[in-house]
């Protein structure tokens, strides 16, 4: 199930975009306008979480362009957001098997993990 959320403003002009995928990846892009920005991406994100846990997804994540530096508000919002080049073991937790996540060049990687799995 692919979830995707649109965030406008009053005059029904797009400020921000979220595409939660079957994987549990979140990726969303939100205009620069700072004022949009921080309500668009937090009302879209608490929605795609809500969805992806009543679906019993067991774990969220997604990237960022370094640049941004949007570690601090991710971490806010209950996730653990890695250093640029970090991956993190999902496998042998799922499937006993070593599988790693992390981000590309460039990107920062952020995840969650429902309730105390980890």
């Amino acid at each position: 199930m692919s979830l995707p959320l649109v965030a406008q403003d009053r005059d029904g002009q797009v400020v921000g975009t979220l595409l939660g995928v079957p994987s549990g990846t979140v990726g969303g892009t939100v205009a620069q306008l700072p004022g949009y920005q921080q309500h668009a991406l937090l009302s879209m994100l608490k929605r795609c979480v809500q969805v992806y846990w009543q679906l019993d997804y067991m774990l969220l994540f997604g990237e960022f362009a370094t640049e941004r530096d949007l570690g601090p508000y991710y971490r806010r919002q209950g996730f653990t957001v890695m250093r640029p080049g970090e991956t993190i073991d999902v496998g042998t937790l799922l499937t006993a098997v070593p599988v790693q996540l992390g981000a590309g060049s460039g990107e920062t990687f952020f995840y969650r993990w429902r309730g105390n799995v980890r």
